[in-house]
């Protein structure tokens, strides 16, 4: 039989269970989910997807009611002072694992936060960046070991053609002396035969009147 939980849309939502937060008002936070955030500095369409892929490992089901209601819970509310009230919206949904989830959707959050530029510009938690940077390192090796390829493969087909697979080359001095030849020839008159052969008879048999 599978551990995995129902999802929320046809678990807690038809037994018309309800989000608690009696137990989770007077529990400890976590040191990680009394960061004060600031929605307004944070790029959430970047941290989306991790929600994402993160309820769908837990529940072992894509839960997209869950998940939208996540989002809702980040995005209602500018300024966080703290994930006390996450905490407690997710507790009955993600039980033993809400603080495991949420104390690293919060570090994610703070992390994004401190990134934020100074002109307005949102965060990317540190972690997406390195990630970014380690998958664009990766895709620069591979663009170079393509490279080295193709040139090792023109190298390669050059070495194979041998010298008299080419065509002889004409020099340049030969076909201006044969120009030069047929040019002086289509000046000179045709050469006429004489008539007269060596005996001072005609060549063509017939005698002077």
């Amino acid at each position: 039989m599978s551990t995995y939980r129902q999802p929320f849309s046809r678990g807690a939502a038809a037994f018309g269970k309800r989000p608690s937060s009696s137990s989770s008002a007077n529990a400890k936070l976590a040191e990680a989910l009394k960061v004060k955030i600031d929605i307004d500095k944070v790029d959430l369409e970047v941290i989306k997807p991790w929600i994402s892929r993160e309820i769908t490992a837990l529940l072992g089901v894509e839960d997209e009611v869950l998940i939208g209601m996540i989002e809702v819970l980040l995005e209602e509310c500018k300024i966080h002072k703290n994930g006390a009230h996450m905490y407690a919206q997710l507790e009955s949904f993600l039980e033993k694992q809400t603080e495991t989830f949420c104390v690293q959707l919060w570090e994610l959050l703070a992390s994004a936060q401190a990134n934020a530029g100074k002109h307005g510009e949102k965060g990317v938690p540190s972690k997406f960046m390195k990630d970014t940077e380690a998958q664009r390192k990766r895709e620069d090796e591979a663009y170079e070991r393509m490279k080295k390829n193709q040139e090792r493969g023109r190298d390669g087909r050059r070495s194979q053609q041998k010298p008299y697979d080419r065509p002889p080359r004409r020099h340049s001095r030969d076909r201006v002396g044969r120009g030069q030849e047929r040019r002086r020839d289509s000046r000179s008159p045709p050469r006429r035969r004489s008539r007269w052969g060596a005996d001072g008879e005609r060549s063509d048999g017939s005698d002077d009147a």
